[in-house]
Parts: C-alpha cells; sequence; structure tokens
C-alpha cells in the first residue's frame, strides 16, 4: 500500500464522520512517504476542524516547509495559528485578562483576517470594555 490508498482511506472516513479513523490514515500516508507535503496539509487540515490545534500547527508547518511556494499550505498554517491565539484568547478571558484577550484576539486577525472567532471577540471586548463584560 502507498500513501494514496491511505489518503483515500482518510478521505472514506471523513465521509462518515469518523475523525479519529481520518487523522490515522492521514498520519499512515504521511509515513509512507514523508516528503509529500499535501500528506501533510490533509492530516493538519482535520486535526484543524477537529480542534487539535497543536498537531495541526506542526503538521501545518511541515507542508509549508515541504513546499514554501505554496500558498495554500502557507494560508492554512495561518489559519491554525489564528485558531491557536482565539484559544489563547478565551483562556485570558477566563481569567479576566481583557487586555492580554483583546492582544490574543487582535493577533489572530492579523494572521487569519477572516477568523469570525477573532473578529466578533475582539469587537465585542472593545465595544464593551472591561465592566461590561
Amino acid at each position: 500500500m502507498d500513501g494514496d490508498y491511505f489518503m483515500r482511506k482518510g478521505y472514506a472516513h471523513l465521509y462518515d464522520q469518523h475523525f479519529d479513523l481520518a487523522r490515522e490514515a492521514f498520519l499512515q500516508a504521511i509515513a509512507c512517504n514523508p516528503t509529500n507535503p499535501d500528506y501533510y496539509f490533509h492530516a493538519s487540515v482535520t486535526l484543524h476542524r477537529n480542534g487539535q490545534l497543536q498537531e495541526a500547527l506542526t503538521l501545518a508547518e511541515r507542508a509549508a516547509t515541504l513546499c514554501p511556494e505554496n500558498d495554500l499550505y502557507r494560508q492554512h498554517r495561518e489559519e491554525v495559528i489564528a485558531s491557536l491565539l482565539v484559544e489563547d484568547a478565551k483562556h485570558w478571558l477566563s481569567k479576566r485578562r481583557y487586555e492580554e484577550a483583546l492582544r490574543c484576539y487582535a493577533e489572530a486577525k492579523m494572521w487569519d483576517p477572516l477568523n469570525e472567532q477573532a473578529s466578533l471577540g475582539s469587537e465585542h471586548l472593545q465595544s464593551y470594555g472591561e465592566e461590561g463584560i
């Protein structure tokens, strides 16, 4: 079996909404051909959608490193970074550290201007301030 076999298997698992099995299949594809950036990219997308952000970033960075001219890989990496920053902002909000949360939301918007959570979180903090939250 080759990496493409495991990629097809991963897509089938995604279709059936078996995300952990899809992750495993994509990682098997990487093991078959660790120089194929597409395998890292698809594994990263799956993990990102599944909320496994740190591992998604590791795989996204590898895809972008293997193929630095690919804008899709670069953009995906930036989306994952933004998602991590949104999670950091939520952490700071839970501790009532509003300036840190706002900083994380702002940085997330720089990495991914289309990140809705970053935009909404930032707008909320800016419009209500510390007293209104």
